[in-house]
């Protein structure tokens, strides 16, 4: 079935600002990215899921249930155009958003640090383990003794 000249570059439009969305996304993740790196494959994961429900949505919405090939083609132009223009002004600023946005947690997990190292019980330097492993050495070698075999 055949569409209008005027409704596939109305498509065509919607895609490309889709792609730039989903690149204005992208660096919202990738912002995220650099100071947690072990959210790397989570957020990899949401962006390729969130990719596929965005084109998915537009097929159905917007496409009439159909994908067509203009449109994933209007989409990649709009993400090129976004990287190549303004990621390059907005990405610092995602990193320091995501700075401020993670900063009580930092401060939580660095004051947290100092607490324990300060009281002694449990110091990150020495270990947990090297902890629990003393004391399981002592109770073993004060059993030595009491074993009886039969």
């Amino acid at each position: 079935m055949e569409q209008p000249l005027l409704l596939q570059a109305r498509q065509f439009l919607l895609s490309a600002a889709l792609g730039a969305a989903l690149g204005l996304h992208y660096d919202l993740l990738r912002g995220l990215r650099r100071w947690a790196r072990w959210l790397t494959h989570p957020l990899d994961l949401w962006f390729a899921l969130s990719v596929l429900a965005a084109n998915l949505w537009f097929a159905l919405r917007i496409g009439g249930g159909q994908f067509r090939i203009f449109a994933l083609v209007g989409s990649a132009l709009g993400a090129a155009g976004y990287f190549a223009g303004p990621s390059r002004l907005l990405l610092p600023v995602f990193g320091s958003f995501w700075k401020l946005f993670t900063a009580p947690g930092r401060l939580l997990a660095r004051g947290s640090k100092n607490f324990f190292e300060k009281t002694g019980k449990i110091s990150l330097r020495r270990g947990i383990f090297k902890f629990v492993s003393k004391s399981r050495m002592n109770f073993a070698s004060s059993n030595k003794d009491n074993v009886q075999f039969i």
